[in-house]
């Protein structure tokens, strides 16, 4: 028992001032320069996900952004040439067409103003490809508490 205390005193002591790292070592275990690279490995691996994912919205936006603009000038052009739409008033002031227009717009119609040959404004409203279409929206139209009477479908020439 003598020469055993010693011996275990020894070992104990060597442990101690060694540190974990030792008895890491020993036991097979990583060490903490493995846990410190491991740390690292994982904070670039993270880093690089957070990059990918932001430049994944990031087109995502673009894309999106470009579908809009895509969509904003098919309405345009639709709003140019659609053989169909709604007739909500013709005024010798163009600032009382401006002023309806303005309503529709604000309610989500889609509309213009035209100048005619006569001097009046018209407002035009709800641009369709179809006569469906356009008897669809008159209904939704004719039922606009701003809307005025004697509302008319047109069709291009």
């Amino acid at each position: 028992m003598k020469r055993v205390l010693p011996v275990v005193f020894v070992i104990s002591l060597t442990l101690c001032l060694a540190g974990c790292d030792a008895l890491r070592k020993m036991a097979g275990r990583p060490v903490s320069a493995d846990i410190a690279a491991y740390r690292e490995a994982i904070a670039s691996a993270e880093a690089a996900r957070t990059k990918a994912v932001a430049d994944s919205l990031a087109r995502e936006d673009s894309v999106r952004r470009a579908a809009k603009e895509a969509e904003e000038a098919l309405r345009r052009e639709l709003l140019e040439h659609a053989p169909y739409c709604i007739i909500v008033g013709t005024f010798q002031e163009s600032a009382n067409a401006e002023r309806l227009l303005s309503q529709f717009l604000q309610a989500g119609y889609q509309g213009k103003l035209q100048k005619q040959g006569n001097g009046f404004t018209a407002v035009y409203i709800a641009p369709s490809m179809t006569l469906e279409e356009v008897k669809e929206a008159y209904k939704s139209v004719a039922a606009e508490k701003f809307c005025p009477k004697g509302i008319c479908i047109r069709k291009a020439k």
